[in-house]
């Protein structure tokens, strides 16, 4: 059965996930909050059409779990202490730019 779980944690844990045919589905749009209601599941690689849970909880699909995950990646490699919120914003970062968040040009911070 799928489940809902906040995006923050889902990112957290990205390496639980199977990285093929995975993708992240989540309720609200971008920017997508840390709390964002987020499901990860199968999907068909050679359709546009959404899984039969994202389609009953009008989820929108996000990055693929392989995505995400190298997102997630170059976050803990700047920071290895990143939080959860630090992960989504580098998500969304990602997600408007289709490039990876550099946090040391953040608010002068490293």
């Amino acid at each position: 059965m799928n489940s809902f779980e906040w995006l923050g944690n889902v990112l957290a844990n990205i390496g639980s996930y199977p990285m093929r045919a995975r993708a992240l589905y989540v309720e609200e749009g971008a920017p997508f909050d840390v709390k964002a209601r987020t499901m990860v599941l199968e999907h068909d690689l050679y359709s546009d059409e959404l899984p039969e849970a994202a389609q009953r909880f009008a989820l929108r699909r996000t990055l693929s779990v392989l995505d995400a995950s190298g997102v997630v990646e170059n976050a803990r490699r700047q920071k290895p202490d990143v939080s959860p919120a630090e992960l989504v914003q580098a998500f969304n970062f990602y997600w408007k730019r289709d490039a990876f968040i550099d946090f040391s040009r953040l608010n002068g911070s490293k």
